[in-house]
This record gives structure tokens, C-alpha cells and sequence, in this order.
């Protein structure tokens, strides 16, 4: 492969110990969830139409020319749903003159009203835009000790009633499920878990499902890509099992900004859009919506050419897949590297050799000494000449040589899976080298191929170690993006982790000034997770595996965590970031950055 390889080996202590679940379609090709066709306004989502782009306020939904401004903008970037706050009554009724200020403008786009803790504003909500999301998680306050048919037989009557409310006025409704916000009943019963999160959503879609309400979207969101991905997967099973299709809203919320960001968001949302899961998203950065418009139409757009790509192909068919975890995997006992370096081939493509970069930083590398043998297979291959490659890899197998997996076309998601598929079924579980090329150019179009096709395969416990090549991505560059990738799916944490919101009118400060000032004081510590969110509504909970946090509490005031315990109530925000550094060194987790 051409250029320099960037190459990591996670760690063979981690046990891949999660449920995957796929609903009923094939997974060595593309395609799409048939869902219901639900209407919008004018737009249509879910059925055969393509997917749906949309972002979200971050200003007060009671600046009214604040509000058009940015929905104006947002759909110059390619939006077609466009979301706003509505915490009370009176934000609700604004929505009405927001929507008519828009429509004078000749702006068409569908909004949607953001609904928590109160059900009077989704009310009030239905009267003046074309959808409505709802949170099952605090839409009613049903506390740990209200029984389950006691519970239900709410929801059935408060919740029916806006269902046949929206009906009558031809309205959707969203029913968007958080991780950090399911109900006290609900927690009691299944904890902070994707089960948790289903049994939440379930109890509201079997409502609608009663009521033959057929225009309801759901989203499954949480700040940890697994539990994301889990619940959604989950979810499908159980409609599927019902003959249920709504469609779905995909997004990583809580995702942060930057790289990091844009990595989560991209495994999160593309792991699911490859099996043809999904018909809207939102790509939710601590960054202005502008900022989530351009990347997720880079997405959209990745998505759609690895849909329609090299059709004339055979098709793979559905095969039963099964992961073949990191802790199966042959030799998978000893941790063969514990840092990042830069992965060289022998021109025979028999060996591997790991060799330290100085350019990179790093001091030490733990690698075996003996040089390990390494089979490589080009997957870019027709599928005739592939079955080959693998039936005389199996014949040959010592027990001990690793297999390099090796591609650059955007099908390598899928012929990895056959590979591993083939190979698990005449008992040859070798130790996997997942080494894709990108020949793409941008850097967002970099990111999206490589997140997409590794980390989606290393989210299912797919790779012992991985490696790309990128002609346009400099080494440092290319080895901080498969950091990024391992830290994403929970394998490996090599750098501060920050759980932050995109920001909406319930913010309750500079979101994306206090991001800036908490990582350029918090970003040197390694293996820390530190959330910032600007209100209650998703902070404490979304922060569910971060060890501090920074969340709004009031105009100007802000709480902090450790975990989910509040230790410190409505401090000033100038104070903020320093009481948070003088909580981590009190709990010995601090240490000076590193001289410049």
C-alpha cells in the first residue's frame, strides 16, 4: 500500500463483553431498514426516501430574530429539520411566531419542538410546528416505588391523549430516549442499560402502536458509542419482532468537539448506517449547528456511494455472523504492545516488524522480540479468488501466524465480515490485522472512511490490531486518529476524554467558550473522563462514565461532580474550572502539564 502505515495494537487484556444484536438482513452488503414513511411537513423520512440531515438551536428559543437567523442559515448548509428548545409554555407559544416569521421568509423547512420534564409544552407545541420529540424518560414523573401497571396505565392516558391530539393535527412526534435521563421506575428495574433504555421507549411505542399512530420517529441516544449502538440494535430486534418499523433517528449525543467529536459521532451513526439502519441524523458538536451540517453531509455522502458502490459485483449473501471476540482470538493472552507505532511490512508481506518513530514521542514500546509471521490477504479481490485466498489460508494455518486483512475499496467493512464468517466456520481463529487504505483527500473525508470501516468493525470485536494507510494524512495525524478510534469503542484510553452537549436554548452559559477554557487547562491528563453540559436535563446522567463534572446549574452558576455525586452547588462560573482542579488533586488524579 502506498505511503507510511499508522498502526496500533489494543490492548489483549480487554474483553470485548457485549451483546450485538442484528436484525434480520444481510451484513456482507448493503442495504436499507424498510421503515414506515412518515411525513414531516413537507418533507417525508423513513420509507425510500434518502436520509435526512438536522441540527438543533443553540440560542434561547425566546430570541426570536436570534432563532430565524440561524434556522436561515442551517438551511442554506443543507438542514432539513431544524429543532428548538422548548423548556416552558411560553417557548412553545414562540415556536408559533418563529415558524411564521420563517415561512415569510420562504423558508420551508420542518421544525421541531424539544420537549423535557413538563407534558403542558408538548401541547402547547403540536399547535404550531410539524413535529414534536418527547422524552419517556421525564415526560412523566413516575418515580421507583409506582408500580409497572399502574405506570402504564399513565402513560396510556396522559400520553394517548397527545398522541390523538397530534393526530388530529397532523403532527409527528419523536419519541427520543435518553441514557441519561430514564425515569427513577425504570432505572430500578433495568439500571442505566440499552435494556433500560428499550423498555422505556417500548412502553410509549406500544401506546402509539394501539392508537395505529404510524407517524412517530425514535432515536436511542447516549454519550457512550456502545450503549448507543447496542440500544438501537436492540430496539429493531424487538420491533421487528412486533412487525413494528418506525424509522429512526440516529445520534451520539453528548459527543464533544473536535476530533474527538466527530470520531464518536461518525462510529455511532456510520456503524448503523452500514447495516441500513437509520433514516435522519444529527451529528451533535459542541460547535455552532453550521459545523454539524458540513460533516454530516460528508456523511450522508459517504453513506450513499458505499450504497450504490460497484453494483455488478456477486452478492456476498446473509451468512451467520458471529463476532469473533478479541479474548477468543488465538494467542490473544499475552498484550503484545502496550504503545502506538508505526507498522512496516516486508516486501514479501510475510512479516511483521514494529519499529519506533521518533516523530511520534513515545519512549518505550513493548513488542515481542520474535518476529511474528503474518499471512495477508487483499480482500480487493473477486469473490472466486477470495474463497481461494481463504480455503488455502485455513489448509495452511499453523495455529499462531496472524492474518492481515487488507483493503481500500468502501465494501471492506463487508468482506472483513465474510472473511471473519468463513474463517470462524472451519475453526480457524486467528489473530486479526485490520490494515484498510483510504485514498480519500479532506481530512473530515479521511476520518468518516477510516472510522467507518475500522471502528465499526472493532465495535463489534472484530481486529487484534489495526492499521491504515492514508497518502494525505501525515503519520502523527494518522496515529492520533486510530487513538481516537480505540478510545471511541472503549478499548484503549490514551488522552483526556470530553463528554460535552451541542448546546441549545436551555444552556445556561458559554458552552463553547467554557469547553475551550476546560480543555486547555484539562486536556494533559491522560485516562480522565471530564464531562461539561450546559443544563440538567441530559448533565448528570449522560455523564454516567465520566470521573468529574461541569454542569449549568443556573444563570452564571455551575455544580460539579465526581461521577454522579454533586459536591459542589452554584459557584460562580468564572470560579468554576479552578474548583474542579482543586477537586482533582484533592482525589490525587492530578499532575502538572508538561513543560513546553
Amino acid at each position: 500500500m502506498e505511503g507510511d502505515t499508522a498502526f496500533v495494537l489494543p490492548p489483549y487484556s480487554f474483553i470485548f463483553a457485549i451483546h450485538t444484536y442484528y436484525h434480520n438482513m444481510s451484513l456482507c452488503r448493503y442495504q436499507r431498514r424498510q421503515s414506515y414513511s412518515v411525513p414531516i411537513g413537507e418533507a417525508r423520512l423513513g420509507g425510500e426516501s434518502p436520509l435526512l440531515l438536522q441540527s438543533m438551536a443553540n440560542v434561547s428559543t425566546m430570541e426570536t430574530d436570534l432563532c430565524v437567523a440561524q434556522a436561515l442559515r442551517c438551511a442554506s448548509e443543507g438542514c432539513q429539520l431544524f429543532r428548538y428548545t422548548a423548556q416552558g409554555v411560553r417557548e412553545a407559544t414562540n415556536l408559533g411566531v418563529i415558524a411564521e416569521q420563517l415561512r415569510a421568509e420562504g423558508c420551508r423547512m420542518p421544525l421541531v419542538a424539544d420537549i423535557h420534564f413538563r407534558s403542558e409544552p408538548a401541547f402547547e407545541a403540536l399547535k404550531h410546528v410539524e413535529k414534536v420529540r418527547i422524552n419517556p424518560g421525564n415526560f412523566l414523573h413516575q418515580k421507583a416505588s409506582l408500580d409497572d401497571e399502574t405506570a402504564r396505565a399513565e402513560i396510556a392516558e396522559v400520553f394517548g391523549r397527545f398522541v390523538r391530539e397530534a393526530q388530529a393535527r397532523h403532527r409527528t412526534i419523536r419519541i427520543g430516549v435518553n441514557h441519561g435521563s430514564l425515569s427513577e421506575r425504570i432505572l430500578a428495574r433495568y439500571g442505566n442499560t440499552p435494556e433500560g433504555m428499550v423498555a422505556s421507549c417500548m412502553e410509549y411505542l406500544e401506546v402509539c402502536d394501539s392508537l395505529r399512530m404510524r407517524d412517530v420517529v425514535i432515536s436511542m441516544k447516549a454519550s457512550n458509542v456502545l450503549v448507543m449502538t447496542q440500544a438501537v440494535r436492540l430496539l429493531v430486534e424487538r420491533m421487528d419482532a412486533l412487525d413494528l418499523h418506525y424509522p429512526l433517528h440516529l445520534g451520539v449525543t453528548e459527543a464533544g468537539a473536535g476530533e474527538d467529536g466527530r470520531v464518536k459521532s461518525c462510529i455511532g451513526i456510520a456503524s448503523l448506517l452500514v447495516d441500513g439502519l437509520g433514516d435522519t441524523l444529527r451529528v451533535s458538536l459542541s460547535e455552532e449547528p453550521e459545523a454539524e451540517l458540513r460533516f454530516g453531509k460528508k456523511l450522508i455522502a459517504y453513506i450513499d456511494q458505499l450504497a450504490t458502490f460497484d453494483q455488478t459485483r456477486p452478492i456476498y449473501g446473509s451468512h451467520t455472523y458471529r463476532s469473533v471476540t478479541r479474548n477468543q482470538a488465538q494467542g490473544a493472552k499475552e498484550e503484545l504492545a502496550k504503545y502506538p507505532a508505526v507498522l512496516t511490512l516486508d516486501s514479501d508481506g510475510k512479516a511483521l516488524d514494529v519499529g519506533f518513530d521518533a516523530r511520534l514521542e513515545e519512549t518505550q514500546l513493548a513488542f515481542a522480540e520474535e518476529r511474528q509471521t503474518l499471512q495477508v490477504i487483499n480482500l480487493d479481490t473477486p469473490m472466486d479468488r477470495l474463497v481461494q485466498h481463504l480455503e488455502d489460508f485455513v489448509a495452511h494455518w499453523d495455529g499462531h501466524s496472524w492474518l492481515e486483512l487488507r483493503g481500500a475499496e468502501l465494501d471492506y467493512i463487508y468482506k472483513v465480515r465474510y472473511a471473519v464468517d468463513q474463517l470462524s466456520r472451519r475453526g480457524a481463529i486467528p489473530r486479526i490485522l485490520l490494515h484498510y487504505a483510504s485514498y480519500a483527500r479532506g481530512y473530515d473525508d479521511i476520518l468518516i472512511d477510516c472510522a467507518t470501516q475500522l471502528g465499526s468493525l472493532l465495535l463489534e470485536g472484530i481486529g487484534n490490531a489495526v492499521a491504515f494507510s492514508a497518502v494525505a494524512m501525515s503519520p502523527k495525524a494518522r496515529l492520533d486518529l486510530l487513538n481516537g478510534i480505540l478510545q471511541a469503542v472503549r478499548i484503549k484510553m490514551t488522552h483526556t476524554e470530553f463528554i460535552s452537549c451541542p448546546g441549545c436554548g436551555r444552556t445556561l452559559f458559554d458552552l463553547q467558550q467554557t469547553v475551550a477554557q476546560v480543555k486547555q487547562r484539562l486536556a494533559h491528563l491522560p485516562n480522565l473522563k471530564i464531562g461539561v453540559m450546559g443544563c440538567i436535563v441530559n448533565g448528570p446522567g449522560e455523564m454516567a462514565d465520566a470521573d468529574y463534572g461541569y454542569v449549568g446549574g443556573g444563570v452564571g452558576k455551575v455544580d460539579l461532580y465526581r461521577g454522579q455525586e454533586r459536591l459542589v452547588h452554584g459557584i460562580p462560573s468564572a470560579e468554576a474550572v479552578d474548583h474542579l482542579i482543586e477537586l482533582i488533586k484533592s482525589d490525587g488524579k492530578w499532575c502538572d502539564p508538561p513543560q513546553q
